[in-house]
């Protein structure tokens, strides 16, 4: 079964970047005989995913579409990533910015 991308997913190859920052991380502390604690282990995942928003907000800044969308989202995109309900949906998207077909 895939995974679903929510829209409000950061991009996976950003996702994909982070998680290989935790796993590197891993890989070099077993190497050196060390074994990584959960404490640990939650600082460097802390560390990628706020790099990952960071990456994540640059690169929506060249956006070039969908502008009034990315404004409205990108000053709060860390809280908007990390909460625990909803979705950006395509017709939510068109309701937020009054631009849609809309029927009777």
């Amino acid at each position: 079964m895939a995974a679903t991308l929510l829209a409000s997913d950061p991009p996976w190859e950003l996702q994909a970047e982070a998680l290989a920052v935790v796993y590197r991380f891993r890989v070099e502390a077993r190497s050196s005989g060390n074994c990584p604690g959960l404490v640990e282990v939650k600082r460097v995942r802390a560390l990628a995913q706020r790099a990952l928003i960071r990456r994540w907000k640059e690169d929506l800044g060249s956006a070039s579409a969908g502008l009034a969308i990315v404004e409205a989202i990108r000053p709060h995109l860390s809280r908007w990533v990390e909460r625990r309900h909803g979705t950006l949906s395509f017709r939510l998207t068109q309701v937020l910015t009054g631009h849609g077909c809309f029927g009777r």
